[in-house]
């Protein structure tokens, strides 16, 4: 029961007390001093209606409307310049909207719209249609509570099947891209056959690098051949100078033999023997000196020959590895191509693993709304009764 209501900056209420008796409570007084006004700041502490902030005062200030109940609580309904407040006891509501009061404040009072009739309303229920009478007397029984709970089910089952059908579509959506992707299989084979090929590069690299070492070392060995090849080269020159050589050493002991002659035969033919052997000797000697001449040129375009031969051998390595390299070329520009080929096909498995991860989550999402809107029509059927408590016919 209400048991007194203080008004501050209502309309025409600058700051109004009115303490209530038990029973039945009359207010008078003449027109346009705020009788109705009284009315409109209890609706409003009740209703929370009317919005807006076309009740305040002219003369501002903020706007408080505080009901005593005969247990002895307080309900404030105000406005001040943060907003709409409601206040019960010393509990502060704010952010509550335009719609019902807070449930604190509903419980309190355990009233409505029903339970207040203003001064130009008709009688109660008398000039109502019979829809609007079965609408009041629903909510005096809390029939309206089928009403409500029909109507949210209705909403969240259109709800469920937006979400329902959005999720199908999703659902076809993302098969539909699967399908695009079917090529993946095939290029996994393609991926397998890569890798093989990769190792197998790898093993060639590595037979390269080895071959390369064999080259090196058999490079030496070529040096150290090329040498002795050289000497086996020069070994005809080398036999024709120890002939000349040799003939030298038989034109010293003819020399030598001649000399013996010459001594033996100073006795006789001093002078004359001497000059003879000695003419003799003197064109041995001159050719022996001239096959020395002979011998050291041959040595010297030997010692040429045999750098230029040894420029020629490196040159030619040189070449064979470059034809080396020129051949192996094709084969690496292969890898680079596959290799490139596979970084595409990584990432196309990657996309493919996240948008299977997303079918998986649609479809889960799709389970739980099914399962959802199973369990709202199942609460609707064990809420609707078989027959209407107004008016007895069967709902259909």
């Amino acid at each position: 029961m209400i048991h007194a209501i203080q008004i501050s900056n209502f309309q025409a209420h600058k700051s109004t007390y009115i303490a209530f008796n038990e029973g039945v409570n009359a207010i008078i007084g003449i027109s346009d001093s705020g009788k109705t006004s009284i009315l409109r700041a209890l609706t409003l502490c009740i209703t929370n209606k009317p919005s807006g902030d076309a009740f305040q005062s002219s003369w501002g200030g903020d706007t408080i409307v505080t009901v005593t109940l005969s247990s002895g609580d307080t309900i404030t309904r105000g406005r001040d310049k943060k907003g709409n407040y409601y206040k019960v006891n010393d509990t502060e509501f704010r952010a509550f909207g335009a719609g019902d009061p807070p449930q604190e404040v509903q419980a309190l009072f355990n009233m409505n719209n029903i339970n207040i009739s203003a001064q130009m309303d008709a009688p109660f229920l008398l000039s109502s249609s019979p829809g609007e009478v079965a609408q009041i007397l629903n909510r005096v029984v809390n029939l309206d509570v089928i009403d409500t709970a029909t109507s949210n089910i209705r909403k969240k089952k259109l709800e469920v099947d937006r979400e329902l059908s959005a999720a199908e579509t999703r659902t076809n959506e993302l098969s539909k891209q699967l399908t695009e992707y079917a090529y993946l299989e095939e290029l996994e084979k393609d991926i397998i056959v890569f890798e093989t090929l990769q190792n197998r590069l790898k093993t060639t690299q590595a037979e390269k690098t080895l071959l390369h070492e064999l080259i090196t070392q058999w490079k030496g060995i070529l040096q150290g051949q090329q040498a002795w090849y050289g000497v086996l080269k020069a070994e005809p020159e080398l036999t024709n100078s120890i002939t000349l050589w040799d003939m030298l050493r038989k034109a010293s002991s003819d020399c030598d033999a001649l000399l013996t002659l010459y001594n033996q035969g100073v006795k006789l033919q001093k002078e004359i023997a001497q000059a003879g052997k000695i003419l003799d000797a003197e064109k041995d000697i001159k050719e022996a000196t001239e096959n020395l001449l002979d011998y050291e040129d041959a040595q010297k375009e030997k010692t040429g020959l045999s750098r230029l031969y040894r420029q020629i051998r490196v040159t030619q390595d040189d070449l064979k590895i470059y034809l080396n390299i020129e051949k192996a070329e094709s084969p690496v520009m292969d890898a680079l191509t596959l290799t490139k080929e596979y970084e595409q096909s990584r990432l196309l498995c990657a996309s493919l693993k996240s948008l299977i991860q997303s079918i998986q989550r649609v479809k889960k999402e799709q389970g739980t709304v099914q399962a959802d809107l199973t369990y709202l029509e199942e609460q609707f059927h064990e809420l609707m009764p078989e027959n209407c408590p107004l008016c007895g016919q069967e709902i259909q």
